[in-house]
């Protein structure tokens, strides 16, 4: 009988309707609960005729918490392991470019040593062209005969033209043909592939 009762009650506060032996109107909610509580009290009271035990809901919200617990705290070792993962990147994007700049900064300076030792070569070079230049063709030869075949072409290609007929001629036959060659004067010798026909 008191199941029927627990189920008018929840009947009639499903369709918005006065629980049997009531004057006023309560909530739906209210009404489903007090009916959803009086069929659990009836059902462990009474016996359902089954051999389960009734479900302890305060035990089941007790594990959920616990279980939303643990997650939240998994989560909050995740995201402070992010961060600190997020904290060493950055310092090492930091050190990069700290080092990124050094370099920088040291290429900087060895390329204006480079552009200045070139132009102190340079220099030189064009001092000891007028050198060579005011010398006459006699005394000239015999110094450039010593010097290595790429140096004699560099110092020919600084001189005047002029200049230069009057040295070659004057230079060791072996040595003329190597410079000219050089100077692109002459097609290149003739290696042993290209010899053969």
């Amino acid at each position: 009988m008191m199941r029927r009762d627990a189920f008018l009650a929840y009947r009639a506060a499903g369709q918005g309707g006065v629980a049997p032996g009531r004057g006023r109107r309560p909530g739906p909610w209210l009404a489903a609960g007090l009916a959803l509580a009086c069929c659990l009290t009836l059902g462990s009271a009474t016996g359902t005729g089954s051999d389960t035990p009734a479900a302890d809901p305060a035990a089941a919200g007790v594990q959920a918490a616990r279980s939303l617990e643990e997650r939240e705290r998994a989560l909050a070792d995740r995201e402070a392991a992010l961060a600190e993962r997020e904290r060493q990147l950055a310092s090492l994007q930091e050190e990069i470019d700290g080092k990124l700049g050094q370099l920088a900064t040291l290429q900087g300076e060895i390329q204006a040593r480079l552009d200045e030792l070139f132009t102190v070569q340079d220099s030189r070079f064009r001092n000891l062209i007028k050198i060579y230049s005011a010398m006459s063709p006699a005394k000239l030869a015999p110094i450039l005969s010593e010097l290595p075949d790429d140096t004699v072409a560099e110092i020919f290609l600084a001189m005047k033209t002029d200049q230069v007929v009057k040295v070659l001629p004057r230079l060791e036959k072996a040595k003329a043909v190597a410079v000219s060659r050089l100077l692109g004067l002459l097609d290149p010798a003739p290696t042993e592939e290209t010899a053969q026909p």
